[in-house]
């Protein structure tokens, strides 16, 4: 089902899209961790066959948490405008790697999701059969489900409920994915950028007006 959500006006072309009567493929590019990495091929192949263009920054330990200085979430998105390169569509895969740290994402999850410049958010769900973990988990998804919920411009790839219910897609670490999982990831991914985020096979442009990511004002944790 393609969903369309509102009426985007005139000045809602994200950042680095065409004029009218330029024919390009619309972007996608996909912001993520060791999950995104080790789906990535299969992934690209998808949304490229679709008619996507595709980037894909994929690090593995990435978390939302500023845990390596010029590479968290927010750095990425400030260096996609920085280069002119904003995608319609951004998918992000990020928050297992701060399940370790204290509580307090959902701040966080908004500063990423009114942020970017694109036309259209994707945001994977978080998951893991991590022992001692499963209360931030449950409290990563809560966040990201409620912040979506107020943007339309934002779509869940539930993830969670798909490997609640096949664990097997699970490698022996309880984290990573098996070959089969990584391509079953990658449907979803694929699938929910396909049927939020296009129409008629054109991005859609339902955003409103924001902020440039340079003005933030999250000063990172601490």
């Amino acid at each position: 089902m393609l969903v369309a959500v509102g009426d985007p006006g005139a000045g809602s072309r994200p950042a680095g899209a065409e004029p009218r009567g330029q024919q390009r493929s619309p972007r996608v590019a996909l912001v993520g961790d060791s999950l995104l990495d080790g789906a990535a091929a299969d992934v690209r192949r998808e949304l490229t066959a679709d008619g996507w263009s595709v980037t894909v920054d994929a690090v593995v330990g990435r978390g939302l948490l500023n845990r390596v200085p010029g590479d968290d979430a927010l750095d990425v998105l400030r260096d996609l405008d920085d280069r002119h390169e904003a995608p319609d569509v951004l998918v992000v895969e990020l928050g297992t790697n701060d399940l370790t740290f204290p509580a307090g994402y959902e701040p966080l999850v908004a500063e990423v999701m009114d942020h970017s410049a694109a036309a259209c958010i994707v945001w994977v769900s978080t998951q893991g059969d991590w022992v001692g973990r499963s209360e931030r988990l449950v409290e990563l998804n809560e966040a990201l489900r409620r912040q979506a919920a107020g943007r339309p411009w934002v779509a869940i790839a539930d993830w969670e409920p798909v490997i609640g219910e096949r664990p097997s897609l699970h490698a022996a670490d309880g984290l990573h994915l098996t070959p089969r999982g990584y391509r079953r990831f990658a449907d979803l991914i694929a699938d929910t950028v396909d049927d939020h985020c296009a129409a008629d096979g054109e991005p859609l442009r339902l955003r409103r007006s924001l902020a440039p990511v340079g003005a933030s004002t999250w000063a990172g944790p601490g």
